[in-house]
């Protein structure tokens, strides 16, 4: 059976123990915040890239003649 000062001393260290952990787990959560916010900026910045990719395409698809053999030029 525990003594008074011995269960004092438990519940002591167990809410250390709870607080380490907290620290810890806000740490790793700036650090995944952190993360998500570059990820994010790099997936802008791919999104982006590709849209100009897109309007390069189609401006070179523009300029190109019509197929040979299509149906306008059979008529």
């Amino acid at each position: 059976m525990d003594t008074p000062q011995s269960l004092t001393e438990r519940l002591a260290w167990q809410i250390d123990q709870l607080l380490a952990r907290l620290a810890a787990a806000e740490t790793d959560n700036q650090q995944l915040r952190q993360q998500l916010a570059t990820v994010n900026a790099e997936n802008h910045t791919l999104q982006e890239r590709m849209h100009q990719a897109r309007e390069r395409l189609d401006a070179v698809l523009a300029q190109l003649p019509p197929e040979i053999g299509s149906e306008e030029t059979q008529k």
